[in-house]
Parts: C-alpha cells; sequence; structure tokens
C-alpha cells in the first residue's frame, strides 16, 4: 500500500466507512507507525472505527506496546480527543487495568458530544468488574434511558440482574407490580425491571402461572395474597376473546366482554387497594371481511373498538388505561405482533414492540410513584422560535404560520400552551437582553404564548446553570421537578453536570421534531388532573406578589400577619378525592412519611371509623391556594397514630403545619384519645422535617416513635384564621 495514505492531511478528509476500509488491511506494523500517532487527529473517527481499532490492536497484541510509547498516558495524544479518549478507556480494561479505565471513563462521559448507548453500557460493565457500583448503576440507569430498541434493552437488562446480585442496589422506592398477562411475559419482565431501574423505581415483579390469570386473581389461596400488589397490569389480545359470542350476540358483546374485565377490577381493588394498569386490545393486522370489519355490526375491526370503547368509559378512578391501539399505531401493525411466536410460545407483542409498551407502563409507575416533574426551562433563541431575536429583530424570527419552520415553531408552542393548561409550570432560562426576549411575546402575531404563561422568566448574560438555580430558589421546588429544554448542546451538557438532578431533553436538531422529542419523555405524567392543576400557573404568579410583600414588610411576623390568612379543613369525601390523592403522589419534600395510598384506598377511609382524616385549603389577600396540606390518622382505642401529613411546598414558611397540628391534637383530645403517635420515614429528599415532632413537644422513644399526650401539648401560636 502507497505510504501517502498514511500521511495526516490525506486521512483527515476521508469517512469513517474509507478509514475502516484501510484498517482491514492494516498489519502491526502499519498500526503502530502510521494509524497510532495521527488517530487524535482524524475528524471522521467515530464509534465505530473506536471498537475495530481496538480488536485488530488486541489480536494483534499491540495494546502493551502502546503503553510503551506513551499513547495510554496521562499526556499522551490520544487524550486530545474524545474518540482517542475513548480508545484508551478501551485498552486500559482490555489490559484488566479496569480502575484505570474508570477513571477515562468518567471523563469521557462528562465530555460526550451526545448520549451514546454503547459508550455508557460499556462503562457500566467496566465499573461492574471494576467494583465500582455506584458509578456503574448510574451509567446503565443512563444506557437503558437512551437504549434505542429491544436488543440494546436487553444487553442492559442483563447486566442490570448481574449487579442485583453482585453489588447493594441504590435506595429506590420499591413497587410491587403483578403482571397479569394472556400472554407469555418472560420477555417483558426483565425490560420492564431495568426500564423502572433507569427511571428510579425498584419494580418487584410477580407473574402468575400461565393461563392463570382468573385463578391468580379470585382463588382463595392464590399467592397474589402474599405478594400484595401495589400496581397490577391486566392485558390481553384480540386472539384471547371469544369471537363465537360476537357472531350470536353482536349488539351485546362487547359490553359483555367489557363487564368480565370489570369484575376483574372491582376484585383486585377491593382485595388489594391496588392501582390497576389495564390494557385495550389490539387490532388484528387483517380480516376476512376486509374492509367490511370496521363496519358490520359483528365486524371484528367494529366490535374490538367498541369494547375498548366500553373500557375506556367504565374506568373507574383506580384505573389507568393502556391504550394498545395507540403503541401499536406507533410502531406499525406488521411490527407489533408475530404470528410464529404467538403460535410457539405465546409471545405477544413481538419483541420489537416490548421497548414501546414498557415505556407506557413506566410513565404511569413513575407518576404513581410520585415521579412527575413540575417545571419545564425554556430556552428562547431556535427553541420557541427560530432565529436569534437580538440580531434579527422581530421581523428576522420565524413563528407562526407563515412557513414550513414557522410552523413547526407555532406548534411547538401550541403543546407547550396546552401543557401549562394542565398544570406544567412554564419558565424561561435564556442568554439575551431581556428587553429583546420579551419583544416576540408582545409584538409579534405568530406567538402563542404570552409573557403571562410564565412563571419564572430570566432572561440576561448569567450563566444558565446559575438561573436555573435561581429558578428553583424563587419557586421553593426542588431540582429534581424541572425539565430543561434548550437547542444548544453545549448548555445541555452545562446543566447536566452542574445539575444532575435536572432532566435535560436531548433536542434534535429539526424544530419539526420538538414536539415528539418532549412528549415521548413523558416526564409529566399523571394519574389525574385537578382544577388546581389548571390553575397551578396563576398560583405560582399570585406568589410573587407574597413575595413583593414579604420582602417590604418589616419582620417575618409582619409579613404573615399582613397575608390575612384563612384555612378550611374538612374530613376526606368523594369531591375533593382526586386532589386528595393527587397530593399523595406527587409530595414529597414536606412529607413525614412518604405513604403513596392508592385512590381506592383512600376513598375506602371515608367512612371508616378506625381513620381520621382532614384535608386543609390556605387563602390569603392574593388568592387562594387550593387544597395544600392534609392528614390521615389511624385511630386504635385510645391512640392517634399520624399515618401521613404533608404539605405543598408552596405553603412552607407560612406556620401552616403549626395550625394543622393544633387542629390534629385538638381533635385527639376531643375523642378522648390518650395520646397521639407519629413517625418520620426518611427519603432523599424529606431531610427538611426530620425534627418536626421533636420540634412541637413530642418526645422519642428508643425504636424511633414520637408521642405526646394530647392533654399535655400547648398549641402553637397561629396567626392563620
Amino acid at each position: 500500500m502507497p505510504s501517502f495514505i498514511f500521511q495526516s492531511d490525506q486521512l483527515q478528509r476521508l469517512d469513517e466507512a474509507a478509514l475502516l476500509g484501510l484498517l482491514k488491511v492494516a498489519d502491526e506494523r502499519t498500526l503502530l507507525e502510521d494509524w497510532a500517532p495521527l488517530i487524535h487527529e482524524l475528524p471522521a473517527v467515530h464509534e465505530r472505527f473506536v471498537e475495530r481499532f481496538c480488536a485488530y490492536c488486541e489480536a494483534f497484541q499491540l495494546i502493551s506496546k502502546f503503553e510503551e510509547m506513551g499513547f495510554l498516558a496521562a499526556d499522551g495524544v490520544w487524550l486530545d480527543s474524545f474518540y482517542g479518549q475513548w480508545i484508551v478507556a478501551k485498552m486500559w480494561s482490555l489490559q484488566g487495568q479496569v480502575d484505570r479505565a474508570v477513571d477515562v471513563y468518567r471523563d469521557l462521559l462528562s465530555e460526550a458530544p451526545q448520549v451514546s448507548f454503547r459508550l455508557e453500557l460499556e462503562a457500566a460493565r467496566i465499573g461492574h468488574k471494576a467494583g465500582a457500583f455506584e458509578f456503574a448503576f448510574q451509567t446503565l440507569s443512563l444506557a437503558a434511558q437512551h437504549a434505542a430498541d429491544y436488543g440494546q434493552l436487553q444487553q442492559a437488562a442483563r447486566l442490570h440482574a448481574r449487579l442485583e446480585r453482585t453489588a447493594d442496589f441504590p435506595d429506590l422506592p420499591v413497587v410491587r407490580v403483578a403482571l397479569m398477562l394472556a400472554s407469555a411475559p418472560q420477555l417483558i419482565v426483565p425490560i420492564l425491571r431495568v426500564m423502572g431501574f433507569a427511571y428510579g423505581l425498584k419494580l418487584e415483579v410477580f407473574l402468575p402461572d400461565f393461563d392463570n390469570v382468573e385463578q391468580a386473581i379470585y382463588g382463595e389461596q392464590s399467592p397474589l395474597f402474599e405478594f400484595q400488589p401495589q400496581v397490577v397490569i391486566l392485558g390481553s389480545n384480540y386472539r384471547c376473546l371469544d369471537w363465537d359470542g360476537s357472531l350470536k350476540q353482536p349488539a351485546a358483546w362487547a359490553t359483555e366482554q367489557a363487564q368480565l374485565i370489570q369484575q376483574h377490577w372491582q376484585v383486585l381493588s377491593g382485595k388489594f387497594n391496588c392501582r390497576i394498569l389495564q390494557h385495550t386490545f389490539d387490532l388484528p393486522p387483517y380480516d376476512a371481511y376486509g374492509h367490511l370489519a370496521g363496519s358490520l355490526l359483528a365486524g371484528r375491526f367494529r366490535q374490538l373498538h367498541a369494547l375498548n370503547s366500553e373500557l375506556v368509559k367504565s374506568c373507574p378512578s383506580y384505573a389507568s388505561i393502556v391504550d394498545v391501539t395507540v403503541i401499536q399505531a406507533r410502531q406499525g401493525t406488521q411490527q407489533w405482533g408475530d404470528d410464529r411466536l404467538w403460535q410457539v410460545a405465546r409471545q405477544h407483542p413481538a419483541p420489537a414492540a416490548i421497548p414501546a409498551l414498557v415505556s407506557e407502563y413506566i410513565a404511569i409507575l413513575r407518576a404513581y410513584g410520585g415521579q412527575t416533574k413540575k417545571v419545564l426551562v425554556l430556552d428562547l433563541d431556535n427553541t420557541l422560535w427560530g432565529g436569534i431575536v437580538g440580531e434579527e429583530g422581530i421581523a428576522g424570527i420565524q413563528v407562526g404560520l407563515e412557513s414550513p419552520a414557522a410552523e413547526a415553531f407555532h406548534a411547538f408552542q401550541e403543546v407547550l400552551l396546552q401543557m401549562k393548561q394542565r398544570g406544567v409550570l412554564l419558565t424561561v432560562c435564556s442568554k439575551n437582553n431581556e428587553s429583546d426576549a420579551k419583544r416576540p411575546f408582545v409584538e409579534h402575531d405568530g406567538m402563542l404564548l404570552g409573557l403571562d404563561d410564565f412563571v419564572a422568566f430570566k432572561a440576561n448574560w448569567e450563566s444558565k446553570d446559575v438561573n436555573l438555580q435561581a429558578i428553583a430558589d424563587e419557586l421553593n421546588l426542588g431540582l429534581d421537578s424541572f425539565v430543561f429544554v434548550d437547542d444548544n448542546p453545549a448548555e445541555r451538557q452545562l446543566i447536566r453536570e452542574q445539575l444532575p438532578e435536572v432532566t435535560v431533553v436531548e433536542l434534535p436538531e429539526e424544530p419539526a421534531k420538538y414536539v415528539a422529542t418532549l412528549l415521548a419523555g413523558r416526564w409529566f405524567e399523571a394519574l389525574v388532573v385537578s382544577d388546581e392543576d389548571h390553575m397551578r400557573t396563576q398560583t405560582y404568579r399570585q406568589e410573587q406578589g407574597r413575595e413583593f410583600a414579604r420582602q417590604a414588610a418589616p419582620s417575618l411576623e409582619g409579613y404573615l400577619s399582613g397575608l390575612k390568612m384563612r384555612a378550611q379543613s374538612g374530613a376526606f369525601d368523594l369531591q375533593r378525592l382526586e386532589r386528595i390523592a393527587q397530593l399523595i403522589q406527587r409530595t414529597n419534600q414536606f412529607n413525614l412519611t412518604t405513604r403513596r395510598h392508592s385512590l381506592e384506598f383512600l376513598r375506602a377511609m371515608i367512612d371508616a371509623p378506625s381513620y381520621w382524616t382532614r384535608w386543609f385549603s390556605l387563602s390569603d389577600r392574593f388568592g387562594d391556594h387550593g387544597i395544600t396540606a392534609l392528614v390521615i390518622v389511624k385511630i386504635e382505642g385510645h391512640v392517634w397514630t399520624i399515618d401521613t401529613l404533608l404539605m405543598s411546598c408552596r405553603v412552607i414558611g407560612r406556620g401552616f403545619e403549626d395550625y394543622i397540628l393544633n387542629e390534629v391534637v385538638a381533635a385527639a383530645l376531643q375523642a378522648g384519645a390518650v395520646r397521639v403517635e407519629g413517625h418520620f420515614v426518611a427519603t432523599a429528599k424529606n431531610a427538611q422535617v426530620a425534627d418536626f415532632y421533636t420540634d412541637r413537644q413530642f418526645s422519642r422513644n428508643s425504636e424511633g416513635e414520637f408521642s405526646i399526650a394530647p392533654d399535655l401539648y400547648l398549641p402553637v401560636r397561629s396567626v392563620i384564621l
């Protein structure tokens, strides 16, 4: 081969495919003398080249020679480029020096120009080998989130299983899930567990014996009783339905089939007070009646649509619909099912569709586990509109319906407005002059969003991590409830590094894909949408008025007194139950036990004599906060035990918690209780209430339980009326 081909300026003009072709014919001398000194200078070197180059070098047993030549050293030239660093990390691991490899992988992950499943999984594997288990779990979580298909998730699931066997699992909320499917679940379970882990949940999964779902639900000795599921997933498919009955009584068939499923809901809810995730029925790819299957009374398509409609209409508040027809449409019917796999192994859906189905489960489970995000932080230039307003002016930016580019930003704003209307808080974090940044909202006819749609607006030249932290402080919300959207990869990387609690959306270059990318993350999934959600932006804007009043007040006591706060309270009732359930699922900071009681369990408390329940709302001269706190007390004889005491972060610092505790102890005293007990269950988010009881006259015993005799309790003075 001519030697000129290995000159740097020649190689720099080749793409990766050409470089790989040359690499195939390289010998030991060529790898050592020609390739090694140039790798860090080649712009076309990417993942495939890294993999192939390291494989060839291992085959030729050259890695120790590269070490002798200084290429793997801390000051070696390979560390001058990202992919050169990756080669160093791989070679250290191939040499068995996994500790050194982990150090390089740490740097790589912080400098990666884009997300890479291969890099993240590779780093997790080496972390596992090195015993760096925290690093391994962290990088495995990233890999599972970024996996592109079933094959990649399988790889992540296998490593997840190995880590579980050999390392202490991270302290994550545990959710017990019963997977009750009419198909074989074996391929689904490992994907479900690794994706749950990736999004902060430890899932314990129960499987009934095959084709034995009804026995597990109704049997008196069912092992489901021992498992005590918090969530039950019920799923069947069109192949399992009684189609003979559809032909005999087509008018009543869909209703009768739905009633059988509704009985499952009632029995499961009555036995376990669990959340139910109910599949709709998918559609067959073809039908013998062709297009008539959608119009004939007994046609399968028409009957399946009717059955799904019955399930949706009758779905109780303790259940969530998993609309598999939507997932099937996204995947494509041919990718959704595999007739041969069904006939051989009762596998459904096809493996390629499993990640999409499990993603739907995980979105609802995250909402159930209280992991719904609250705040969307938005850049402006090339994010809410096309162009840079500070340079191009109002006339130069693109948003509206006048062109495809403008329409993409219009569509994005349309979705953002819908998110705001359902309770997501919108904020701005932009590097801009504030006056320039606000002009489009006032002057451009194509804008759908207005300044009043945002609860915080930071447009300046401060670093974005500083501004984002300031927004969190203003809203009194944890950074883990924030989602950051910015078209600039450098700004996204900055937030990942400086504020790792914040979720960063990997926005694509094409604005037409912004909507799908944001919504696919399912960060703001909720089990219910309440009246308080619709008013959330207005509520937080009222908070700004309170903050101005606080700054103007001569003292905190004067500020609180000047708010003229009034509280209302009452026992749990059906009218307010959805808001109560939402508070239980979403409140993390001021939550003494973080018990995620199900909606059905809360419903059972309404008339239960063994429970005393109260919701609390708070209003002041600036507006009404709505229901922002609640208490659940379990009554056993003359002992009142506070099972749940929580309060929205919006009203922290008002003395509301003292008003609430005064009410609880007064009610206990009136009921003849001799002792009020409380518990504190520590989580990663509720440290601020660790001393709640000891700061309020309760004594603590050796087992960590708190108690007080209600007649000895001295009510805390409160300015709340």
